[in-house]
């Protein structure tokens, strides 16, 4: 998603830390199918901050949005570290994963990127001097709709 992101609308001007959002479907692999993959829709967020400590804010931020909008819900919830670097994906630096308590379905997950892509794509913050570290922090935040839906469905069965 980063690849795509026009350089000059990272502009001084904006109010950092950057929040963009984006919707649609997604493949989700899936061992119970017999294909392996399965089509969800999901709803993303792009958190871009000018430094680790202002995406760190960003982070908790959101997180604790998130605790609150799904317990709102009357979802029963559980956040966890992924500990095994296995099971991130190659540009995370960490990750959280967003469980249901019932049945251990998959609702979503929180990402720490750092400034990893950022580096590789040479996207820096605006106005920022030279020498400097200056590269756009970044982290990801992914939520499967489907199975948010499908649980709300299930759970107010008549």
């Amino acid at each position: 998603m980063l690849s795509f992101l026009p350089h000059h609308i990272l502009i001084k001007s904006n109010a950092w830390p950057l929040v963009l959002f984006s919707s649609g479907a997604a493949y989700i692999r899936f061992e119970q199918s017999p294909s392996g993959f399965g089509q969800h829709d999901v709803f993303t967020l792009l958190l871009l901050a000018q430094n680790a400590d202002e995406l760190a804010s960003v982070y908790a931020r959101t997180q604790e949005s998130l605790q609150i909008f799904l317990a709102s819900l009357g979802s029963q919830t559980s956040f966890k570290r992924v500990d095994n670097a296995y099971n991130l994906r190659l540009y995370e630096r960490s990750a959280i994963t967003i469980t249901t308590n019932e049945t251990g379905r998959l609702l979503g997950q929180v990402s720490k990127i750092g400034d990893y892509i950022s580096r590789r794509i040479c996207l820096n913050v605006p106005n920022s001097p030279p020498l400097e570290d200056t590269f756009v922090h970044s982290g990801f935040v992914e939520l499967d709709l489907t199975s948010l839906v499908s649980i709300l469905l299930e759970r107010n069965k008549c």
